[in-house]
């Protein structure tokens, strides 16, 4: 049976290049079963409040990422407590949140990792001016009625956590669990006596509250101690004259705390969407602005857990050449399927370059172990017996048929016809012998 297929094989060089194809084929089958699989092409963002820049922002991702063919679905909620106990929750359907600086555990490092900082979130603090003319210290507001935040926000973490040091308990008598629209209309009803904000100075509800004569802003005026003791806190400044140069808003620099929006992902997020996502963010926040200089974020900086491997590449050195010169779908089918010109390169390119050396050797093979068959007869016939001679010459003619019907390619011809006339010189000399 072996040698049957041996002599199949050479018959003809393209069969060897078959062969060579089929092995080929079949390394490329087992690399293709293990290459990563294709990233989904929908994923879900919890956000935050419809009304706050979260949700804002990630409407804007959803249209950017549509060109690209991957739908995000925005998901509202409380805030950061919300987005994240979302993220942890393993039933949960949710791949990204936003995330403000400071409400994260150790714990989350486990599963959850950083994409990026986005911005600066400043911590607005408006309070009543009849409270006091100038406020520039936490401790002036104890026994007042503050709002700080809705439950689950990323604002009443922070703000619990700057009251407690300087000594103002969070209880349920002075502090409100509201944010937004709502703290801002309780503070200019005058029902509470503060309200804190971590949001984007465009904030409609910040804008309304820059324009009430009763309300005023205050200055952090030791936000360097407080950016000293908390990490994921910076110290900004908002100039004078910065919001409205007409109206003097404010009217005087505003020295202020800032934590950052961090984008965090589950840790099973496909590479490719880290990178499709870190390109729409930089589209979105790479422009800068009020607090923030141009091309600051999207950053590795600022972030609470630790950042993914595939976002600080991107961060570091941008986007691959396939990122940068074709569509997202082209550039992840092409890098998802670079692992298939490793069968080409080990398989196919040293096969080629090997099976005509081989080929050339099985073909003169077939033909020089005649060669072996012939001495064996000029043996048996040198016995000399006249039974043996006959016995040789027979041979000679099943040998010389065999070979009459043996196909090798024309650059063999030569060989095979050699061969032939060696078959004859031999039956002469035995003919001769017995004659």
């Amino acid at each position: 049976m072996l040698q049957r297929f041996l002599n199949w094989i050479t018959d003809n060089s393209v069969r060897f290049y078959v062969i060579a194809a089929s092995v080929t084929l079949l390394g490329t089958i087992l690399a293709y079963l293990s290459i990563e699989p294709a990233p989904d092409n929908h994923i879900v963002i919890s956000a935050g409040r419809e009304d706050g820049a979260y949700y804002q922002y990630a409407q804007q991702y959803a249209k950017s990422l549509a060109v690209e063919g991957v739908e995000l679905e925005v998901l509202a909620s409380n805030g950061s407590l919300e987005n994240l106990q979302r993220l942890r929750d393993p039933g949960s359907d949710v791949d990204l949140a936003f995330v403000q600086g400071g409400v994260s555990e150790a714990s989350d490092a486990k599963t959850l990792a950083s994409l990026a900082s986005l911005y600066y979130e400043p911590l607005w603090f408006f309070y009543l001016m009849e409270v006091a003319d100038e406020i520039d210290n936490l401790a002036i507001m104890e026994g007042r009625r503050l709002a700080i935040g809705g439950e689950g926000s990323g604002t009443q973490a922070i703000v619990s956590k700057l009251l407690a040091e300087n000594g103002l308990a969070v209880t349920a008598q002075a502090t409100l669990p509201i944010g937004g629209s709502d703290a801002a209309d309780a503070l200019i009803g005058g029902r509470i006596e503060g309200a804190f904000f971590v949001a984007s100075p465009t904030s409609p509800t910040l804008q309304r509250l820059f324009t009430q004569s009763n309300v005023r802003l205050m200055s952090f005026e030791r936000a360097g101690a407080y950016a000293m003791r908390y990490r994921f806190l910076s110290q900004v400044q908002l100039p004078h004259g910065a919001l409205d140069l007409k109206r003097d808003i404010p009217h005087q620099d505003i020295k202020m705390v800032a934590t950052t929006a961090n984008l965090v992902a589950r840790k099973t997020l496909h590479p490719a969407l880290v990178d499709l996502l870190l390109a729409t963010t930089t589209r979105v926040h790479g422009q800068g602005g009020m607090f923030e200089r141009r091309s600051q974020f999207p950053s590795q900086d600022y972030v609470d857990l630790p950042i993914s491997e595939e976002a600080e590449r991107y961060l570091s050195h941008g986007p691959s050449f396939l990122e940068r010169y074709l569509p997202f779908w082209a550039a992840t089918l092409i890098d998802r399927f670079k692992v298939m010109l490793v069968p080409f390169l080990v398989l196919f390119v040293p096969l080629f370059k090997i099976l005509p050396t081989f080929f050339i050797w099985r073909i003169r093979s077939s033909i020089f172990r005649w060669y072996r068959e012939l001495a064996r007869v000029e043996r048996q016939a040198d016995k000399g017996s006249r039974e043996a001679r006959q016995a040789a010459i027979a041979r000679l003619d099943e040998i010389d048929a065999v070979l009459r019907a043996m196909q090798v390619p024309v650059a063999f011809s030569q060989d095979l016809y050699t061969l032939r006339h060696h078959v004859d010189i031999l039956r002469v000399k035995i003919c001769r012998t017995d004659g």
